[in-house]
């Protein structure tokens, strides 16, 4: 529920972001209405609600922390999710820290939560108050929470309240400080005013509602792709903001598609590019990496695949070594880490059912920030081909459903577990089901076994048991049913893809759901009831309620990840200073920084641990490696006992970056293959609000070998039995137990 109420989230947040807020009445001081005093048509002014159903937000006269009013959200639906009231402040401002605070009360808030929001735009942060949960019933109390400002990045600024679950919550007197100054000292950042920003002809589409997809139109339209990314990226005027490229995009579509010849498709986008502007070439060549720290180059080689004119040729070799500016895109940054941002970008938030124009949009903007970004592009051998092979499935792509499982599949190409494909309006969703069993299922040891109950009550009242094994869906062969998702569903490698499939294998929107189960050797089919999702126990990486840190066995302690924080460190460093062995289980999501912290302590000197890859922000399409980073020092209180950890398919990302951690401390790793999807992840938006996310920047071990797909590699490899589930078993802890004991 925490990760699809976050991704929703960025989806209202995004859309609120795309303009002012009552844009006809203005802002008429620097106090921006943060009291709720000043009311229109029912709301407060400037403030807008999310489009989310189930909830209702007024004014209320009755109970507020001051003055004459204050804001209430209140669940009243079938259905929990949440609800938000935002703002767009209308002034960008200078500083280094953002603080927003705010008066909250609630009233019976369970499951649930009320918080603030803080959000920085484009994706350069968001805090909505997941690490301080108000909930239950409580009086007036005030909370802040606060983000790091970077200026120059920043295109705006959205904050307000959001209400998740059941429950009611008021809101009052909100206050944004920057650096300690309210907003009314603080120094606003004049706007700046960009040429495409003032193209609006397409702003609802391309009205493109006819193409064919012969070959030659096809091929037409590779090349058009092709040529439109590489432009975008590379041409001065179109990295300066001078262009919209969304609508240079629908302008040429038409003529290039209907080009009767190679010769005639290349005037046309040879003439697209004198219109751009002439370049000027740094004579002095561009600050480019050294040559032994580049891992790939942006791939030119299409230049010469698809049968394109000299002129044309002469033009794109001018443009690789063109002036552009080094500090400044509009259309890509980088956040501190090294990670792309992609900055405005059309997101066409009110187009449900894109039109043919805005769909090849989709498809060439997710595949050109694929070619020039995506840190893992070697290893997609077949990238350049897939251009083509969903030009003409994007054209027929003519439903919303359609069109959001054209783009699953295509995410699904570049084999990473941070990618997917989210939305607000998500008809795969709605395809999939809302509605499942009271149980999951995993695949194990190549079967889908039941492994718990998602409401204890109902799952037993299903006649389902733990460790039955599913072999029929709807009198469907389970098999068939996996190898129909397979296609649309993103994974590294198949223990993430399977995990993945897992998690809605059992969805539907029908009331029950015939199941033929192999349990104790004997098959039968059972009709069983299903349930909202939402009403029974989240299918996810982590146990929020598991402590932190406890002990497996007399002298062995053991670390849940995914609860633990800085403040456990100490706690720990004085509960294993007499254990034979320490068991971090990371099979898990863990939360935040503290276990890299507790790391660092259990290492008797400095090790290397890892290297990264970042794309060159001055030549987009080139990797280069960074040097090994270490972790630890000289410390004479080192841990000496064994130290154990624990994987499996839900370890991923941050969990797969503390393995690598703890194994170069001397750790022995203990489980089966992880999800393969390391470093931190970036976002790209499409049209129809569509947001994928893929991995960010590379991770590789000091010595270069590759962790993505691969995932972590066990030491001793152990997973779970169906036998084992079963009978209540947790066989990798056991086996990890057993190595220590053993030392084998």
């Amino acid at each position: 529920m925490k990760f699809l109420t976050t991704i929703l989230f960025v989806f209202i947040l995004t859309g609120m972001a795309m303009g002012q807020q009552n844009a006809d009445v203005p802002f008429s001081d620097t106090t921006y209405n943060l009291g709720f005093e000043r009311i229109q048509q029912g709301g407060a002014l400037h403030f807008k609600k999310a489009a989310t159903t189930g909830y209702e937000i007024s004014v209320d006269s009755t109970i507020k922390h001051s003055g004459k009013y204050s804001m209430r959200f209140h669940f009243s639906g079938d259905s929990t999710s949440f609800t938000a009231y935002m703002m767009n402040l209308p002034h960008l401002y200078k500083g280094h820290m953002i603080a927003l605070s705010g008066y909250i009360k609630t009233d019976r808030i369970e499951p649930g939560r009320a918080g603030l929001v803080l959000r920085l735009d484009p994706r350069l942060g968001i805090n909505n108050m997941y690490n301080h949960v108000v909930k239950g019933t409580t009086n007036w109390q005030k909370n802040e929470i606060s983000l790091p400002l970077d200026a120059e990045k920043t295109k705006s600024i959205v904050i307000g309240g959001i209400l998740e679950g059941k429950g009611t919550m008021w809101l009052d007197d909100l206050e944004v400080k920057i650096d300690g100054k309210p907003l009314s000292e603080a120094q606003i950042i004049p706007a700046s005013n960009y040429p495409a920003e003032a193209d609006t002809e397409f702003s609802k589409g391309a009205g493109i509602t006819h193409m064919t997809t012969n070959p030659k139109t096809v091929k037409n339209l590779q090349v058009l792709g092709e040529v439109w990314g590489y432009l975008k990226f590379f041409h001065p005027r179109a990295t300066a903001g001078d262009f919209n490229f969304g609508h240079e995009l629908f302008r040429l579509l038409p003529s290039v598609a209907n080009a009767s010849s190679d010769a005639e498709r290349d005037e046309l986008l040879s003439s697209f590019l004198t219109k751009l502007g002439t370049v000027s070439q740094n004579d002095a060549g561009t600050p480019f990496a050294r040559k032994d720290s580049i891992m790939f180059d942006t791939d030119t080689t299409w230049w010469h695949q698809g049968g394109l004119s000299e002129k044309l040729l002469a033009q794109f070799r001018r443009l690789l070594l063109s002036n552009r500016p080094h500090s400044f895109s509009y259309y890509y940054n980088f956040t501190s880490a090294g990670n792309v941002l992609f900055t405005n970008d059309a997101e066409y938030p009110s187009i449900e059912n894109p039109d043919i124009g805005v769909r090849l949009l989709a498809l060439y903007r997710y595949w050109n920030a694929i070619a020039y970004f995506y840190p893992y592009r070697n290893l997609i051998k077949d990238w350049p081909t897939v251009l083509a092979t969903y030009i003409p499935i994007m054209i027929q792509a003519n439903t919303r459903l359609k069109y959001e499982l054209a783009l699953a599949g295509l995410v699904a190409k570049i084999k990473d577990t941070h990618a997917g494909v989210s939305g607000l309006i998500n008809s795969t969703l709605e395809y999939y089901g809302k509605l499942q069993p009271p149980f999951a299922v995993e695949y194990i040891q190549n079967k889908w076994v039941v492994t718990k109950y998602l409401n204890k009550v109902a799952g037993r009242l299903s006649g389902v048991e733990i460790g039955d094994i599913l072999e029929k869906i709807g009198g469907k062969p389970v098999a068939a049913v996996v190898k129909s998702r397979l296609a649309i569903t993103s994974g590294s490698n198949a223990a993430a893809k399977y995990r993945n499939i897992g998690w809605s294998l059992l969805k539907t929107n029908e009331p029950s759901l015939r199941l033929g189960f192999f349990s104790e050797d004997t098959f039968a089919t059972k009709n069983v009831q299903t349930y909202p999702a939402d009403s029974l126990l989240s299918i996810g990486f982590t146990d929020d309620t598991k402590p932190a840190f406890g002990y497996a066995r007399p002298g062995i302690g053991y670390i849940y990840g995914g609860t633990f924080q800085r403040k456990d460190i100490q706690p720990v460093i004085a509960g294993i200073k007499n254990a034979k062995g320490l068991i971090v289980d990371l099979r898990n999501y863990p939360n935040g920084s503290g276990l890299f912290m507790m790391i660092s302590s259990l290492s008797r000197s400095a090790v290397k641990y890892t290297r990264y890859s970042h794309i060159d922000p001055v030549r987009p399409g080139r990797a280069i490696m960074g040097p090994a980073q270490s972790l630890g020092a000289f410390n004479h209180n080192y841990y000496g006992g064994k130290i154990v950890v624990l994987v499996n398919k839900n370890t991923q990302s941050a969990a797969e970056f503390y393995a690598m951690s703890l194994r170069a401390i001397g750790a022995t790793v203990v489980g089966s293959t992880t999800a393969g999807a390391d470093g931190n992840v970036s976002e790209l938006y499409l049209p129809g609000s569509i947001l994928t996310t893929f991995s960010g920047l590379g991770i590789y071990y000091p010595d270069g070998s590759q962790t993505q797909q691969v995932g972590i590699v066990p030491d001793i490899f152990c997973e779970p039995t169906a036998e084992g589930i079963k009978a209540g078993k947790d066989e990798q802890l056991e086996r990890a137990i057993e190595f220590i004991n053993t030392g084998k």
